[in-house]
């Protein structure tokens, strides 16, 4: 078989336009060759489907045993697809974890210094992965989300207080130790309070900024068991990253960053809202009860 092929393959590469004139023999070789091969493609074209009807009228068996052996083939391509998507085997293109320069971080926070790796390895990859720390409970999350993100390095008594103005002058809507938006106060139920109570009573902030989280928690909780374990923008995605990445931009952006693989990387005004992933590993379940 593979010398018949050969032969084809030789004998398409060798033609001549001038129908081999200069060889008398050869040209009349050349012209009984393609006469008998036009024959024989005539001929295959013909017998193929006497084949099929012989089969049929004389041999039906034959043709259910082929039919049946092509359905069976169906059905077992159809229930390893089933089965794949069953059991959850789903393709996930996320290439930050097989990188050839990937240095996996097993740090608490992104704030520590990443300057040198980073100008010894320029194509260096930063992976920011969360082992289990029983420490890392709702009290400290609250502490990292006010030091380090919303009212950094404030005391709690200027935090709570904090930004009722914008630097051109104008009113902000983002108030007091959490930064809490009017839309995240109207989903709270204190949309109309005034700014002035609203900075006067630390209590009312601390349980706002807790009813936040736990409605966003809860929106979010089909995307966190979907994407929760999963590598995008650096980080690993825990359920309590993707809920602050949420706080600070949405909920919308947050989900437009996870369906789309992290290739969609939402903003605020200062940076990429990716810098809330790593507010990750901490649990926040029983805020939730």
């Amino acid at each position: 078989m593979v010398k018949i092929k050969v032969r084809k393959w030789v004998d398409k590469i060798l033609r001549d336009k001038d129908e081999f004139y200069k060889d008398d023999n050869l040209k009349s070789q050349v012209e009984l060759h393609n006469y008998l091969l036009d024959q024989v493609i005539d001929l295959e074209q013909a017998i193929i489907p006497a084949k099929i009807r012989y089969f049929w009228r004389n041999k039906k068996s034959f043709l259910a045993k082929l039919f049946g052996k092509l359905i069976l083939w169906v059905i077992l391509f159809a229930s390893f697809v089933f089965a794949a998507w069953f059991f959850g085997f789903k393709y996930d293109p996320t290439p930050t974890v097989r990188h050839p320069h990937v240095i996996y971080r097993y740090l608490e926070s992104e704030a520590k210094d990443t300057t040198y790796i980073k100008t010894r390895i320029p194509n260096v990859q930063l992976v920011m992965i969360f082992p289990t720390d029983p420490t890392k409970d709702w009290e400290r999350y609250k502490e990292e989300m006010h030091f380090r993100f919303e009212t950094t390095g404030l005391p709690d008594s200027a935090a709570y207080k904090t930004r009722r103005d914008n630097p051109d002058g104008s009113p902000s809507q983002y108030w007091g130790k959490y930064q809490m938006g009017q839309s995240a106060r109207n989903a709270c139920g204190i949309g109309n309070m005034s700014w002035s109570e609203y900075a006067s009573n630390p209590e009312i902030q601390e349980g706002t900024f807790k009813a936040w989280i736990r409605i966003i928690y809860r929106d979010m909780m089909p995307y966190i068991n979907k994407y929760q374990g999963r590598y995008m923008g650096g980080h690993q995605l825990t359920a309590s990253g993707i809920v602050s990445m949420a706080h600070n931009v949405g909920e919308a952006p947050t989900i437009t960053f996870l369906t789309s693989n992290g290739t969609q990387i939402p903003s605020d005004a200062n940076a990429a809202a990716t810098r809330f992933l790593s507010l990750g590993g901490y649990d926040l379940t029983p805020i939730l009860k």
